[in-house]
C-alpha cells in the first residue's frame, strides 16, 4: 500500500510595506521606506512511508482421491452348447441349446450346433441352491449349488429330474462345506471322465458341467468338463476368539484401505484398514457421527466403528478424548501392536462398550485412561498389562464407573 503526500509548507509571511516620508517644505524627499522580507518557504512534507503487501493466503488442501475397487477375477468362460443329436430322417436339426453362461461374470458360451435339443423346461440360467440328502438331489434348474443337508461334508451319488438332452451345472454354496461327486455303478447315475470315481466341489473352488444321455442302456449324467476356480481370499480374517478383526499384511499403501467381506457369516460387509495417520479422522468421527473419511467409494453410509480395522495402529493417546456422545461398539478392534492408551477414554462420558477382548499385551502408557468416563464399567480384568510402567498408571480410573473387581489386579 502507497504512504500519503506529504502537506505543503505554508507560505512565508510577506513583509510591511515601509511607511511614505513626509513631503518636506521645498525640502528633500523622504527616504524609501525599506521592502519587507519575503518569508521562507516551508518545507515539504514527508513522503509517508509504503503499505506492507499483505501475506499470500494458503491454497486449501487437495481432497483425498477415493481408493480405487479392486479388479474382480475374470470368470472362465461359459460351456459351449452341446451339440444336438442329427434327426433319425437326416432332417436338419433343431438349433442346439445355448451355452451356460460362465459363472463369477464369465461371458456367455458359445452357441451349441445345429441338431436336435430337448425340450425339457430346466434348460435355465438361473441358479437354485439345494441340499444333498441321502447323496441324492432332485434338480429343477439348470445351475443347482449344493450343501449337505447336515454337517460340514457329503457325497453326491444320484441326480433324480431332468430329461435326455439336458445340461446341468453343479457348484458348492459354501465356502466352509464339502461336496463329493462320487461314482457308484450300484445306485448312482454319475459318470466322470477319465474313470475318475470321485471330485470334490471343494468350498466353491470347483464346478462341474454333466449332460445326461443313455450310457450302455441306461440313463447318466455324463462329465462334460470341469473348472477349479482360484478364489484370491481378502487380506482379513477373524481371531480365534471369534471377535477380533485381524489384519494379514504388514502395511497399507492407501489409508484408510476399504475391503468387502464376510468374516462373520452374516454375509458381506465393508471394513476399513487404518494406521496412525488416521487418529485424528477416528475422533472426528467419534465426535461428529459421521464421516466422508470413512465412506466407501460409491456407498452412502460410512464403515461402522466395530469395522474399523486397527491392527497396524500403535498409538491410541486420546482417541475418543472427550467425545462425550460416543457409545459405539468397537470390541472387534485389533490392539495387539498399540504401546500408548493414555487418555484414550479420558471424558468420554458415556462410552460403556465391552473391550475385554483387546490384546493390551504390548501397551507400556495408560495414564488417565478412563478419566473422567463417568459410565464405563466394563469387565477388564483379565487385560494384560504386564509391560505398564509405575501400575497403577496416574489417574487410570480417576472420575470413572469403572469398579475395582472390573479393574486389573495390578491396578487396584
Amino acid at each position: 500500500m502507497s504512504g500519503s503526500t506529504g502537506a505543503t509548507g505554508p507560505q512565508g509571511i510577506q513583509g510591511v510595506q515601509g511607511v511614505q516620508g513626509f513631503l518636506g517644505y521645498g525640502g528633500f524627499f523622504g527616504p524609501q521606506g525599506i521592502q519587507g522580507v519575503q518569508g521562507p518557504i516551508g518545507p515539504a512534507g514527508q513522503t509517508g512511508p509504503q503499505g506492507t503487501t499483505g501475506s499470500k493466503g494458503q491454497m486449501g488442501f487437495r481432497g483425498l482421491q477415493g481408493t480405487q475397487g479392486s479388479t474382480g477375477a475374470i470368470g472362465p468362460q461359459g460351456f459351449q452348447g452341446i451339440q444336438g443329436i442329427q434327426g433319425y430322417t437326416g432332417q436338419q436339426g433343431i438349433q442346439g441349446v445355448q451355452g451356460v453362461q460362465g459363472s463369477a461374470g464369465g461371458p456367455t458360451g458359445p452357441q451349441g450346433n445345429t441338431g436336435q435339443s430337448s425340450t425339457s423346461d430346466i434348460i435355465q440360467l438361473a441358479s437354485s441352491s439345494i441340499t444333498v440328502s441321502g447323496n441324492e438331489i432332485t434338480i429343477s434348474k439348470s445351475y443347482h449349488k449344493l450343501s449337505p443337508s447336515t454337517g460340514d461334508s457329503t457325497d453326491l451319488k444320484k441326480i433324480n429330474g431332468g430329461s435326455i438332452g439336458d445340461l446341468l451345472l453343479l457348484d458348492s454354496s459354501n465356502l466352509s462345506k464339502l461336496v463329493t461327486i462320487v461314482v457308484n455303478t450300484t445306485d448312482g447315475n454319475i459318470l466322470l471322465n477319465n474313470d475318475d470315481v470321485s471330485f470334490p466341489l471343494s468350498g466353491g473352488n470347483s464346478i462341474l458341467f454333466v449332460y445326461k444321455e443313455i450310457y450302455s442302456g441306461y440313463e447318466a449324467w455324463c462329465e462334460q468338463t470341469r473348472t477349479v476356480i482360484t478364489i484370491i481370499l481378502p487380506p482379513l480374517t477373524l481371531g480365534t476368539n471369534g471377535i477380533t478383526i485381524e489384519y494379514i499384511e504388514s502395511s497399507i499403501s492407501t489409508v484408510p484401505r476399504f475391503i468387502q467381506a464376510n468374516l462373520r457369516g452374516t454375509g458381506l460387509e465393508w471394513f476399513a484398514v487404518v494406521n496412525d495417520t488416521s487418529k485424528t479422522e477416528i475422533t472426528n468421527y467419534a465426535t461428529n457421527g459421521s464421516s466422508s473419511y470413512f465412506t466407501p467409494s460409491g456407498e452412502s453410509v460410512p464403515v461402522i466403528f466395530n469395522n474399523i480395522v486397527t491392527t497396524i495402529m500403535t498409538d491410541m493417546r486420546e482417541l475418543f478424548s472427550y467425545a462425550e456422545a460416543f457409545n459405539q461398539v468397537i470390541s472387534s478392534w485389533d490392539t495387539s501392536s498399540v504401546n500408548n492408551m493414555s487418555g484414550m477414554f479420558a471424558g468420554a462420558s458415556a462410552f460403556n462398550e465391552a473391550i475385554n477382548y483387546w490384546d493390551t499385551s504390548k501397551v507400556e502408557f495408560m495414564f488417565y485412561m478412563f478419566f473422567n468416563a463417568s459410565t464405563f464399567n466394563k469387565n477388564i480384568s483379565n487385560w494384560n498389562v504386564s509391560l505398564v510402567s509405575s501400575p497403577p498408571p496416574p489417574g487410570f480410573r480417576d472420575g470413572s464407573a469403572l469398579s475395582t473387581p472390573n479393574t486389573p489386579p495390578a491396578f487396584r
